[in-house]
């Protein structure tokens, strides 16, 4: 019966193995922080005209489907 070594499938050391989880969590908070940049940009800004006349007459035909029903 032929053994399997202790460090089958640990090609790096554990330092290493280390070094790259900070290296993840690094990177995913920076997108996390860009994210929540771009969302307070996009929550901060005003509607265009265009846009919020239209959510005003999707919101006054549902007012005005509700009142039929």
């Amino acid at each position: 019966m032929k053994t399997v070594s202790d460090h089958f499938g640990m090609p790096f050391s554990s330092s290493v193995r280390a070094s790259e989880g900070t290296f993840d969590s690094a990177l995913l908070g920076r997108i996390g922080d860009d994210l929540r940049h771009l969302y307070d940009e996009l929550t901060d800004s005003e509607l265009p005209s265009s846009l919020r006349d239209l959510a005003e007459t999707v919101d006054a035909r549902r007012m005005d489907a509700s009142r039929d029903a």
